[in-house]
């Protein structure tokens, strides 16, 4: 069922009405444990019995069944421990309890005068999950240290239905990131706002596809990290990594043969333990400090030099001819949490994540003058107070305030009147099939997108067999936008002189906008040995403080097109020339059942509708709505009025326990995609030939695939998993921009009306993960992660011109090993681990992307016609593009100290 409701227009009255009504919602950070305790003897209910979690207050009584359970338990290995009179204690030690799932722990106690002393067992990972309603990959703190990679998107990536960034064959947009819960998705872009050191991760919880009503704003998959607590005894780590790109591979990659073991350097620190002279207060915090050189130089070729003449430029070779990194990456991460018991029900968190990156992409067109490309400059910021209140054994809350920062911006050179900037005819002056010779990137970008979100969610076990959940979440965004090009006001090149440009000129784009958000959801957790229902509802709400054309045939109230608009005064056009967007909202139901055959055997179906808010990077797009200057299609107008994108899921799965330690799970999904934005709208101005295209929601999809993952817990020092994935995804648009993509420039063509295969429509995936691990002071282990996926497609073309449907052809597949290793020596009760990591390990140059008149990463046929100007370049220097390959091997060693 779905509801429109396009006048929710009650002010902020209203709004703080609807939050006083709810407690604030966001995401689950806990699990629940379930179990029965009996007597060994007789199988009678052990009436009574205590049941805790060592170290913590939280617990719970059998009742008259011997039934127990325990909500508001933090994710991650526990100790539970039951006791009763006349029996002797039992305790169970390793339990993993799973954010938003139930672990059953049953307990048989023996008689006290027959048992002798305390009975101590190792829980063992459960492979069934007997109540998950749809498909999710869990990784746990240790089992990300393990792999062979280097941050959290790439243990993402491994993930059943993860297509480079793509959940089951969605948009890389329709992804939510949560940090505890809290939501640190970038609302412009909805990309990552603020990153998470792995080292600070507890679990990471990855679900595709369908998910519960508790989870908004997104229609392909949720990622939800949960990170670690301080402790009452201090611990930590500190560790360094070093190494480089090292590859026989050197007529692709420009200076790859000069191997530098500082190339790359990787720096690492925690700590946890109680804060001195506070009781019960606990911190856990961490810093990271990575500087990667990266594997794409550039040479420094060229000089500019300015003869007596002033009209008159002169390039010359440089004799440095020194390298550059054009693809270096630093990155910089701190993250502090604080802990604080109120009292035995009641605990108080603050965390603070910091997050900073700077960083050059290649630009093959620059690289023998790579000092003139843009700099790049991302930083995200979040801070989260949450209360988490037990008001009973059935009954917690948990509510949160938080602020998240994420800013971007690019420049070249940070003072806008930097005397090295040049004028842009240089980078006119070389001739056909040559790099750049001169010149210097004139672009100066900034946004950033400050977000106020309350928070949080109510869970509340009504019977034995009803865990009811509700919330509200409220978050105010600010957004802030402005794109500059340096605009020279000199003829001459040898003098230049700039200007910025008012914002009624396409030159200068600025906008700060303040749209706000509201969702409310309930949902309902039905559970009965046999048969596990998750139902749900949703409502989603938007405003967008945006405002769209009262003529869209007159764009620019700037430049009216019309001679009676152009003779009246801008304050009198600014009376009627826009009109506000309409708030949006849309009702959505989510359905999960699971039916257990067996414990070691569970079937499960999953049916919902999910929608999400557009882009502010969409709705706000050109924001004074200028046309570009010349006839024919040429500018695309943004549309604060566009309506939500919509999915329709349907999951159908089943998980097998196949043997003592190995299990096989499977899912069979379809998504129905509707309403995804795109460019199809088409706006005829006044001016005779002059047209625009406006974001629409007009796009469409289907994807339909199957996950198989097979399993094998740790046992005898060897874990491991496979995942598969078959997957067919199709639409009419890869980008929203792809309409005015088709229909712009010499060549137009009509835009795709019917399913073709999107840009990420990889049809086999195959990640083996493969573990050998000695734990304890002296241990030693190795993993070794192998990775296939079938060509991706592309669209091929003969001299410019596209000679079939979009995304025809197929690139070549994808094959990559991974490993690394470590050896633990103990050191008083410390010890000191040593690491090797090789990614790439057999140095395979996959084709990431092609030329498409060939298919190859490696050759075009316009080669075949270029003419080579020796002076200047050879023609394999322009061809090919050495940025067309993925990465070359890296090799790093390392070494930690623990605590």
């Amino acid at each position: 069922m779905w509801l429109g409701i396009r006048s929710f227009r009650g002010g902020t009255a209203g709004l703080w009405l609807l939050i006083a009504m709810c407690s604030a919602v966001f995401a689950g950070t806990t699990g629940k444990i379930a179990g029965r305790v009996t007597d060994g003897e007789t199988g009678d209910p052990v009436i009574g019995a205590a049941v805790m979690i060592e170290g913590t207050s939280l617990g719970a009584a059998a009742d008259i069944n011997g039934d127990f359970f325990i909500l508001n338990v933090t994710p991650g290995e526990i100790s539970l421990r039951v006791t009763a009179i006349g029996y002797s204690p039992k305790t169970i030690q390793g339990l993993r309890v799973i954010t938003d799932q139930t672990t059953t722990a049953n307990f048989v106690l023996g008689i006290e005068a027959i048992t002798t002393g305390e009975v101590v067992i190792t829980a063992e990972r459960k492979l069934i999950e007997n109540d998950r309603t749809f498909a999710t990959s869990t990784v746990g703190s240790s089992d990300i240290q393990a792999l062979p990679v280097t941050n959290l998107g790439q243990v993402i990536e491994i993930q059943a239905g993860v297509v480079d960034g793509h959940f089951r064959g969605g948009r890389s947009s329709e992804v939510m990131y949560l940090v505890d819960g809290i939501s640190v998705t970038d609302a412009y872009d909805n990309s990552q706002g603020t990153q998470v050191d792995d080292n600070s991760v507890q679990e990471l919880q990855v679900i595709s596809g369908t998910f519960n009503a508790e989870y908004g704003q997104a229609m392909s998959g949720i990622v939800n990290i949960v990170t670690k607590e301080g402790a009452q005894d201090y611990h930590g780590t500190v560790s360094s990594e070093f190494g480089d790109y090292v590859s026989d591979h050197t007529n692709t990659w420009m200076n790859i043969g000069s191997v530098s073991p500082l190339d790359i350097q990787d720096y690492n620190a925690t700590l946890y333990g109680p804060v001195p002279f506070i009781d019960k207060l606990s911190f856990y915090g961490s810093l990271r400090y990575l500087d990667d050189d990266g594997w794409l130089y550039g040479e420094r070729r060229w000089d500019v030099f300015f003869p007596n003449d002033p009209d008159s430029t002169f390039v010359s070779r440089n004799q440095d001819d020194s390298y550059a990194a054009m693809n270096y990456n630093l990155e910089r991460w701190a993250n502090l949490k604080l802990t604080y018991p109120l009292t035995s029900r009641m605990k108080l968190n603050y965390s603070t994540f910091y997050s900073a990156r700077t960083y050059r992409d290649y630009s093959h067109d620059w690289k023998y003058i790579p000092d003139g490309t843009l700099r790049r400059y991302r930083d995200g910021r979040t801070n989260v107070l949450k209360l988490n209140h037990a008001l009973s054994q059935a009954m917690f809350y948990e509510a949160a305030l938080t602020n998240t920062w994420s800013e971007y911006q690019h420049y070249l050179f940070e003072d806008p009147a930097d005397s090295r900037y040049l004028h842009p005819e240089y980078q006119d002056i070389n001739p056909p099939y040559t790099l750049n010779l001169a010149g210097t990137d004139l672009a100066r970008f900034r946004r950033w997108t400050n977000t106020t979100q309350a928070s949080g969610n109510l869970s509340y076990q009504a019977s034995k067999l009803h865990l009811l959940k509700f919330g509200l979440d409220v978050k105010a965004h600010e957004l802030f936008y402005e794109d500059i090009n340096l605009v020279p006001v000199e003829s001459g090149p040898n003098d230049f002189v700039f200007s910025i440009e008012p914002t009624s000129f396409p030159s200068h784009d600025l906008y700060r906008n303040n749209p706000y958000e509201l969702a409310i959801y309930a949902q309902d957790k039905f559970e009965l040995p046999s048969l596990i229902v998750n139902f749900g509802v949703r409502f989603d709400y938007f405003e967008p403080d945006g405002r769209v054309l009262s003529d869209p045939k007159d764009p620019n109230v700037y430049n009216p097109l019309l001679p009676e608009r152009e003779a009246q005064t801008l304050e009198q056009r600014l009376a009627y020339w826009y009109k506000d967007a309409t708030p949006k909202s849309r009702i959505s139901p989510r359905l999960g059942i699971a039916y257990p055959m067996s414990d070691e055997g569970v079937f499960h179906f999953a049916y919902g509708h999910f929608v999400q808010r557009p882009t502010f990077e969409r709705m706000y797009a050109n924001p004074e709505y200028e046309l570009e200057s010349g006839v024919g299609l040429n500018t695309v107008m943004g549309n604060p009025d566009l309506d939500v994108e919509e999915t329709v899921t349907y999951e159908f799965g089943f998980q097998q326990q196949i043997h003592e330690d190995v299990s096989l799970s499977t899912s069979l999904f379809f998504r129905d995609i509707r309403s995804l934005v795109a460019t199809d709208r088409i706006v005829e101005t006044y001016s005779s030939g002059t047209k625009y295209s406006q974001y629409i929601n007009r796009s469409f999809g289907e994807v339909k695939g199957i996950t198989l993952s097979l399993d094998k817990r740790m046992a005898n020092n060897f874990s491991a998993f496979v995942d598969y994935t078959y997957q067919i995804a199709e639409g009419n648009a890869s980008d929203p921009q792809s309409a005015f993509n088709d229909l712009k420039g010499n060549n137009p063509r009509e835009p795709e009306q019917q399913l073709v295969p999107l840009d990420w429509d990889r049809r086999h995936t195959l990640n083996v993960s493969l573990t050998y691990a000695k734990p304890g002071l002296s241990g030693y282990g190795a993993t070794l992660l192998g990775k296939y996926g079938s060509g991706l497609p592309y669209s091929p073309t003969d001299d410019g011109i596209r000679t079939g449907f979009e995304n025809d052809g197929r690139r070549p597949d994808y094959y990559n090993v991974d490993m690394n290793g470590f050896k633990s020596f103990k050191l008083g009760k410390r010890k000191i681990i040593l690491t090797a990591t090789i990614q790439n390990v057999f140095d395979i140059k996959n084709e990431d992307r092609v030329y498409n008149d060939t298919g190859r990463a490696g050759y075009t046929i316009v080669q075949n016609g270029a003419v080579e100007v020796p002076d200047i370049n050879t023609l394999d220097e322009v061809y090919p593009d050495p940025s067309q390959y993925s990465r070359p091997r890296l090799v790093k060693l390392g070494v930690t100290y623990e605590f």
